[in-house]
């Protein structure tokens, strides 16, 4: 990748992406990368495409903008939203941003689903995908209230699996690298090299240093399989056969349990399940009040008052931050 000059003028042409399900590391390999003396942050980019979920096609200006300012990530990030330019400028002005206000010329950022839309914006970019058992990720999504059973749990996974498929059936084989969690936790150094090979650059130990000015310590080998010694046998099984081709074609074996047969009220209970452990978590998290008024401000018709609510249940978030 060649060095763009982050005091010229242009946008940064072949911005590299850490891709993966939520819950698989990325975090803590972007952290890796964003000690890299070359490399920006490489934070959360997710707001560039997540507004495909309902639309296929890039969002009206207005729309986006909107968006933006009540999206979470996005306010961390403290860009600045220029309106003269078109969607696809404005996302390459959220890199230039970062590259300037970091004065590094390698400009990356971290996305967890719609992989496949990345490539409409940015066709030579190089992708990072990251994957990580959905055993393990599977009850670190419960763990956040995202989910209340491990079968929806495993629907995230699946869909990262879904998009990283598609994706690569859009660009080259130079272009994808993919990499294991666990032999990221296992053999760290060694995949930090793989990796870095991938986007043209070289190991420096000050990646390894993230104890120093975040939250997060060095990875540690006795997370690789850490379900296998605290999921119960039936969250197991419920991964397993949610995920079913999925496990297999990502190299992970199943257990020796047997596998679930999931009735049509089985699935009725799993949702009933899963829509109240997200409730009692919710309320849990942020109290009662606030969850009865995220339920009322979603059937009313006042963007002022969504907002208001989203902004106490951001403030809320952002303390529980890790």
């Amino acid at each position: 990748m060649s060095e763009t000059n982050i005091k010229g003028d242009g946008y940064p042409v072949n911005p590299f992406f850490l891709i993966g399900c939520v819950r698989s590391g990325t975090t803590l390999l972007r952290l890796l990368l964003g000690h890299h003396p070359s490399i920006c942050k490489c934070e959360e980019f997710d707001f560039s495409v997540d507004f495909f979920e309902d639309n296929q096609s890039p969002p009206t200006l207005s729309d986006f903008h909107y968006y933006l300012k009540n999206h979470r990530g996005f306010k961390l990030s403290r860009y600045k939203i220029d309106k003269t330019l078109c969607y696809h400028e404005l996302l390459n002005s959220f890199l230039r941003q970062r590259q300037i206000e970091d004065a590094r010329p390698v400009v990356g950022a971290t996305v967890h689903s719609n992989f496949h839309k990345l490539v409409e914006i940015w066709p030579d970019a190089k992708f990072i995908y990251l994957r990580r058992d959905p055993r393990n990720v599977s009850r670190s999504i419960i763990k956040q209230g995202w989910a209340g059973t491990t079968w929806h749990g495993t629907l995230p996974w699946n869909k990262a699996e879904t998009s990283w498929k598609d994706l690569k059936k859009m660009i080259s084989s130079k272009q994808c690298k993919e990499i294991r969690y666990e032999d990221l936790i296992v053999d760290t150094i060694g995949t930090l090299e793989v990796i870095l090979s991938h986007i043209d650059l070289n190991f420096n130990p000050e990646m390894l240093e993230i104890e120093k000015d975040t939250t997060y310590n060095r990875p540690n080998s006795n997370e690789a399989q850490h379900w296998s010694k605290s999921a119960t046998p039936e969250e197991i099984q419920l991964v397993e056969v949610c995920a079913d081709e999925l496990l297999l074609n990502a190299g992970y074996e199943h257990s020796q349990l047997p596998i679930l047969h999931i009735s049509s009220l089985k699935k009725l209970q799993l949702n009933m399940r899963n829509r109240y452990n997200k409730i009692r978590f919710f309320i849990n998290k942020y109290g009662l009040l606030l969850w009865l008024l995220s339920i009322t401000s979603r059937r009313l018709p006042f963007d002022d008052l969504r907002t208001d609510i989203q902004l106490r249940i951001d403030e809320v978030t952002n303390k529980h931050m890790k």
